[in-house]
């Protein structure tokens, strides 16, 4: 099994860097037993946590959710994601689920593993399984993927969760197209990808096509502003999230050497909004009075004397990366949670001081923690 997962990870590892064939992109590895029980046994138990943390920290209604496409489902391991969450919350109402993926047999896995969930969570619902790949020109385009009962629904809610490195180039590109077509006013889109330069990188490319088409984002963006991060090469944005691993991860990464005491991601939920909603709300951005909602995007950094983290927000001369500094002789009661600030936090800031591409806080300047409720105010 731990021999399975390495050799998943390292291909994993390079579609994601982009220095695999493309060729390599559309292997069906969910064919071969011995990959499919290592996805089922590791890979689904680390990235369902991931998904959970999305749904609850993006402020989506899942109240609102009745029918659900997962593209590129694997195992099922996204629309699971999205009945545990319901779950938690209380939610016991009918949910659809549409599963589409290239591969047979993570199609009949995923059935099992719904339907098991469905019933351990109470959750009733019909679903639906399609093969298809690497085009996707049906069932999408046809609107045959919904469930029978659903067959003229479209969905409320879009999954594309650790999919897009296995597109072509082609796909790619035509996938906002596709994701126009298929959505309608209020369908929200939760995409996750692994925190690697590559693979996140293609997520926030989507993000500002879809943006540029009037899609919001939700979460983690502050704002509609094109990304920060696509202006400079080496940059990209992801999450990180601590948790305790469990057992048969473990008893993998013993094997494998790798590690994964922390779950790194690369999370993005957009809406496509309705007529009353064409309008981003975006926080105020007049740093003398005060800033914010601003997201964190890096480590608490500790140098000789100050520490640093650095946000994405939109300020007056648009949506860009800054950072925000305290030097260590000006920590108060006012500013006391910033040695505490971890990557996503959501915060605001008030009375600070701007010197370029820094945030300078003062004794008296504070900075005040956000609840994740979605990305914008």
């Amino acid at each position: 099994m731990a021999a399975a997962v390495k050799t998943l990870s390292d291909q994993f590892l390079d579609r994601t860097t982009g220095t695999a064939d493309t060729s390599m992109s559309m292997i069906p590895y969910g064919e071969n037993p011995a990959f499919l029980a290592a996805y089922i046994r590791y890979y689904l138990l680390v990235n369902t946590p991931k998904l959970i943390a999305i749904f609850e920290d993006s402020g989506i209604d899942l109240q609102t959710i009745s029918r659900v496409l997962d593209i590129g489902t694997g195992p099922g391991t996204a629309a699971i994601a999205a009945l545990i969450a319901g779950y938690r919350c209380g939610i016991h109402s009918s949910l659809d689920i549409a599963a589409i993926d290239h591969s047979a047999a993570f199609l009949r896995t995923a059935g099992n593993l719904i339907r098991r969930f469905r019933s351990l969570l109470d959750r009733p619902g019909t679903d639906s399984f399609s093969r298809s790949f690497p085009s996707l020109p049906s069932p999408l385009t046809d609107r045959s993927f919904m469930p029978s009962s659903q067959s003229t629904g479209s969905p409320d809610l879009i999954l594309v969760s650790n999919a897009l490195a296995e597109f072509d180039t082609s796909l790619q590109n035509r996938l906002p197209d596709i994701l126009d077509g298929i959505a309608v006013p209020g369908s929200y889109l939760v995409v996750m990808e692994p925190a690697r330069k590559a693979s996140a990188r293609r997520a926030l490319h989507l993000r500002n096509v879809l943006c540029t088409r009037g899609w919001a984002v939700r979460y983690p963006c502050p704002g509609d502003y094109p990304c920060p991060a696509l202006e400079c090469p080496r940059d990209w944005c992801h999450h990180r999230l601590t948790w305790t691993a469990p057992p048969p991860v473990r008893t993998i990464d013993r094997y494998t050497g790798m590690e994964k005491d922390l779950l790194n991601f690369s999370p993005l939920v957009l809406i496509k909004p309705k007529p009353m909603d064409s309008t981003p709300v975006v926080g105020p951005t007049d740093l003398s009075l005060h800033l914010g909602p601003l997201r964190i995007v890096s480590e608490l950094r500790s140098y000789k004397g100050k520490q640093e983290i650095t946000v994405c927000g939109r300020f007056s001369t648009g949506g860009q990366l800054m950072i925000c500094m305290l030097e260590n002789k000006r920590l108060s009661r006012y500013n006391d949670v910033f040695p505490d600030l971890a990557r996503y936090d959501r915060i605001r800031i008030e009375g600070a001081t701007r010197r370029g591409d820094r945030i300078i806080l003062s004794e008296s300047s504070r900075v005040i923690r956000l609840e994740n409720d979605g990305g914008q105010e």
